[in-house]
């Protein structure tokens, strides 16, 4: 906006009567006038010679801006709900029009600023329209930017303290004040506290006399911009705005705002002795009623509370709990502010505080509380938060019969309840989480029963299986004692079939597929293994969608899956795709395809296995060889026991007696001892097939001892060093 001086603003006290500006004005509230139909400099020159009224120019757009605003209607009941402690911890609407005029009222401060009649009144109204908003949001005309009021106030208090130089009234700043306390939150770096601040340090440097209610004004602001679970830094800022006000001496209720706002500032802080400030608080606040200086809120507790059960350990569970009792008692004692009730984030904050200490108990005996207070309640009733926070603690308890039993009871409770209390109505989380505990129970029809659950949250309450529910189910049938993998297969073309984001397939769910072939006794595991892996790599080819490129655990599934049908061809196969598995690697440098000891392992395993001709025997032991000495040569890869396992067991199966199955029998030996590696499976395929003699002289013991003696022999009849690092 232009400015204008006070000389410009007395020159143009006579333009507002001559009845040529009228119409102007007459058309700018109509929202029709055009730059045309204002009066120039020079028209308006032009009247002041024609007129010798002294009447003042901007009382007749004062009366238009409060006219229009009457006109519009007000938001002062929006404005009420926006400021509520309920609605400032959810983002405010977006408006959709000028419906109180307080933008038109803004174009009109910005014409008188420009033909040079606007004063700190004609601010005042636009900033006391634009506060009233609340923190309600809308849509700048010029752009798409989204805004509050505390965006507009900011530039219009800086173009009038220039105007006026510094010579702004204490009222108009308390507007500014108090729309940036309305305004203030942590999202979106509004930073709206600081700026606050910075006014209430600037009107110290011209002067301006700091009230009790201006300070206030700052307090709310910090005490609002306190992000939950960060550090104090904003609350401090607030307590040390409150202390100040303090020392003003304002009147108790000012001082019962004040402590509300802290107590809503330190509720949220993680600060160490956050739950301590806030408790101290809330007694100060208990003892001002006491003295007749109004009544708490179920906000209050609420905050004291959820301070409480922010602290972990049993001690600040049980704190928070007898605090959650306190506030029942004095709300049924008739104690409480008209029309507030208990709130369910209280109940939903101890049932989390006691699920984190495993006393489930606990958070069930508050969870039927909230289902017992419900009906002396209009407002409140437990919703599926609460159901599903004790349900996330059950799953963790360690008697995983009685955990399920116990969410089975739950959950049907939600169900039978969900017509008359929708709020309790289960959820994705519920059901994922139930099936969860199914899967964990180790129960014979375990996973037939997560299954029909998965179907029934699609079927009867049309909730959508997740990719990650699929998962679940397809890794508990490949964990399972005897994998069923036509059926993880199935659930994979179930989900492939579904045509839905929500549960198409990654490639945690194709490898876990084959990890099932790959334990199973089907016959068709190398081919089904291999084609999976081509499906997923054509899908990440053409989508460069990660969540779906193969990993290291997908190469490592399907080189044992192929493994399942060991004849040379599939053992060539195997060692193809370690070999693509550390080109992909080299080339890309990708932590997911990093090789370990496994591929290598599950490669010497299967040419350890080898079905075929004496030929095809030896060529799967140079394969093994191969194999064998690059995992030695590599400096990120270390052999394992099984590794030495498996080569003792290619030496036998593939080598015929002689020097060549002696050397490599004997060097791998002494390395395994060397590495502390020698376990009870390597000991064992150690003395399946090596010839006595070779026996007797690595082990130390008599040349005559007879096979069926040291065959009895365990690791623990070896010195300690040999398998010092066997985990």
């Amino acid at each position: 906006m232009k400015s204008c001086d006070s000389s410009g603003t007395k020159r143009v006290v006579v333009m507002l009567l001559m009845s040529s500006l009228v119409p102007s004005v007459t058309c700018f509230l109509a929202g029709t006038c055009d730059s045309n139909r204002y009066l120039s400099w020079n028209q308006a020159s032009t009247c002041i010679s024609a007129s010798s009224s002294t009447v003042d120019p901007a009382s007749r757009f004062h009366d238009d801006m409060l006219r229009v605003l009457e006109s519009r209607g007000n938001l002062s009941s929006m404005a009420s709900l926006s400021l509520s402690n309920l609605e400032r911890r959810q983002r405010p609407d977006v408006l959709s029009s000028d419906i109180d005029g307080a933008e038109r009222v803004v174009s009109m401060l910005q014409h008188m600023v420009n033909i040079g009649v606007a004063t700190e009144k004609s601010y005042q109204i636009a900033l006391k329209a634009l506060s009233e908003r609340g923190r309600l949001r809308w849509r700048r005309e010029d752009s798409s930017e989204i805004v509050c009021a505390a965006d507009e106030v900011g530039p219009l208090i800086e173009e009038l303290w220039e105007i006026q130089d510094g010579d702004v009234s204490i009222e108009t700043c308390k507007l500014v004040l108090k729309t940036y306390a309305v305004c203030s939150t942590p999202r979106g770096n509004r930073m709206y506290a600081q700026k606050a601040q910075d006014l209430l340090e600037r009107m110290e440097d011209s002067g301006i006399r700091i009230t009790s209610e201006a300070l206030s004004h700052v307090v709310n602001a910090w005490a609002w911009q306190q992000e939950n679970k960060e550090a104090g830094t904003c609350a401090s800022m607030a307590q040390q705005n409150f202390d100040r006000m303090l020392e003003l001496s304002p009147d108790n209720e000012t001082i019962m705002r004040g402590y509300e706002w802290l107590l809503e500032a330190w509720s949220k802080s993680s600060s160490f002795s956050s739950a301590e400030i806030a408790e101290d608080i809330f007694n100060k606040m208990i003892t001002l009623k006491e003295n007749g200086v109004g009544r708490m809120s179920a906000h209050d507790y609420s905050n004291v509370i959820l301070a409480w059960t922010k602290h972990r350990g049993e001690t600040s569970a049980a704190k928070a709990h007898s605090l959650l009792n306190q506030m029942l008692e004095d709300f049924e004692n008739g104690g409480f502010k008209d029309f507030t009730e208990p709130e369910l984030i209280s109940f939903n904050g101890v049932i989390a505080a006691w699920s984190r200490c495993g006393r489930m108990d606990k958070a069930e005996e508050v969870l039927w509380l909230a289902e017992e207070m419900s009906s002396k309640c209009k407002t409140l009733s437990p919703d599926v938060v609460a159901f599903n926070s004790v349900l996330h603690g059950l799953i963790r308890i360690k008697d995983k019969n009685e955990s399920l039993n116990k969410m089975l009871s739950i959950v049907d409770y939600m169900e039978k309840q969900a017509v008359e209390k929708p709020a309790m109505k289960p959820n994705e989380f519920t059901y994922n989480t139930l099936i969860k505990a199914w899967v964990q129970s180790g129960r014979n029809d375990a996973i037939e029963q997560a299954e029909q659950l998965m179907h029934r949250m699609r079927d009867v309450w049309g909730l959508s299986p997740s990719t990650r529910l699929y998962n679940v189910l397809i890794n508990a049938l490949a964990k399972s004692r005897t994998p069923d993998a036509r059926k993880a297969y199935s659930l994979l073309l179930e989900m492939q079939a579904s045509g839905s984001d929500a549960c198409s397939p990654d490639i945690i769910s194709y490898t876990s597929v084959i990890e099932c072939y790959s334990k199973s006794t089907d016959s068709e595991a190398a081919v089904v293994g291999m084609e999976l892996l081509e499906q997923a790599n054509s899908l990440y080819q053409a989508s460069g969608d990660e969540s779906i490129m193969p990993n290291l655990r997908t190469y490592t599934m399907v080189i044992r899956a192929v493994s399942t049908d060991p004849t040379l061809q599939n053992i060539q196969t195997t060692r193809s795709l370690l070999d693509q598995l550390v080109e992909l690697y080299a080339e890309t440098q990708n932590t997911e395809l990093r090789p370990n000891a496994f591929p290598y392992n599950y490669v010497l395993n299967c040419a350890a296995n080898c079905v075929g001709t004496r030929q095809d025997k030896m060529k799967a032991f140079q394969i093994a060889a191969k194999t064998y000495i690059e995992m030695r040569k590599t400096e990120f890869i270390e052999p394992d026991s099984f590794t030495y396992a498996f080569w003792f067991k290619c030496c036998n199966n593939l080598l015929p007696d002689g020097n060549l199955r002696t050397r490599g029998l004997t060097y791998a030996f002494e390395q395994c001892k060397q590495d502390g590696l020698v376990s009870k499976e390597a000991m064992r395929r150690f003395l399946a097939g090596t010839p006595p003699n070779v026996v007797t002289s690595l082990l130390d013991i008599p040349s005559d001892t007879p096979p069926a003696a040291y065959r009895r022999y365990s690791v623990d009849d070896f010195p300690p060093s040999w398998s010092r690092n066997i985990r």
